[in-house]
């Protein structure tokens, strides 16, 4: 993600959607994964964490690595 597609984003969205991006990028940036372009739609679709899937954010956590 660059800046100008964040600064859209905050223009075109709602707090709460906002709310759930961050959270699924900092979720990511805790486990030390990239957050990308899947994991942007899945924290809009489903939240951060919380849909199966390919992306970082949709992955299983491990219950060893720090949260």
């Amino acid at each position: 993600m660059d800046s100008s597609l964040v600064e859209e984003l905050t223009r075109r969205l709602p707090t709460s959607e906002l709310v759930k991006i961050i959270k699924g990028a900092l979720e990511c940036g805790r486990r030390n994964v990239p957050f990308t372009e899947s994991d942007l739609l899945r924290a809009m679709t489903f939240g951060p964490g919380t849909s199966p899937g390919r992306g970082s954010a949709g992955r299983e956590l491990d219950p060893q690595r720090p949260r």
